[in-house]
């Protein structure tokens, strides 16, 4: 298993080495310390299976260059890491493609179960923010997931393992716009913002559909 490393601190880029070697068996670490090499690197390697991004080291701008990479390797998971724990930037890198958001904090464990978990097709939410979609999401109503048709629930399970619009429409055979169009009425019906809060009350609920 081919993993790109980007992270512009050799430090970093050491330590983490050597935990990916001891949780990933077989895996190639390629590292890249900044925007430029990691952007050539997916262009050029063909099986990538993971890449984890430090979204602040040099040549990284804003999330257009996440948005630029995903358009390069759309089938290969990135996942941001970063010592920030803001819940603002963690949803903004998960609005924008990522698939997983690691602070550098994290104990050896628990990256390995996220690793696992991004690996598998789902998204890794950090703690501190599960902790505040709780609160958030504390608006809906006890039993908003019924009130859901048929197909906005397979819609929901979707989002739930991390689907982009894209993938749940061609997993559920119906156009993008009709997908965009599910995923409102489920925010409206389940007093959310976001993604990230619909799939929080989606598991706080005693529903069927997971």
């Amino acid at each position: 298993m081919k993993i790109l490393l980007a992270d512009d601190h050799p430090l970093v880029r050491a330590g983490v080495k050597l935990l990916l070697n001891r949780l990933c068996e077989n895996s190639e670490i390629v590292e890249a310390k900044n925007y430029s090499e990691t952007l050539e690197v997916c262009k050029n390697c063909d099986d990538l299976m993971l890449v984890l991004l430090d979204r602040m080291m040099p040549g990284v701008e804003e999330f257009g260059d996440l948005n630029a990479m995903i358009k390069v390797i759309p089938d290969v998971p990135i996942v941001i890491m970063s010592a920030s724990e803001d819940p603002a930037f963690v949803r903004q890198s998960l609005g924008n493609g990522a698939k997983g958001y690691l602070p550098k904090a994290l104990s050896e464990d628990v990256m390995q179960n996220a690793l696992q978990l991004v690996l598998a097709g789902g998204v890794y939410l950090p703690p501190s923010l599960l902790e505040e979609s709780e609160k958030k999401s504390a608006g809906a109503s006890p039993m908003a997931i019924n009130s859901l048709t048929s197909r906005q629930k397979e819609v929901l399970d979707c989002i739930s393992i991390g689907k982009s619009n894209k993938q749940i429409a061609t997993f559920l055979k119906i156009s993008e716009a009709t997908v965009h169009t599910h995923v409102n009425a489920i925010f409206r019906a389940l007093n959310v913002r976001n993604r990230t809060e619909a799939v929080h009350v989606a598991k706080s609920e005693s529903s069927e559909i997971f």
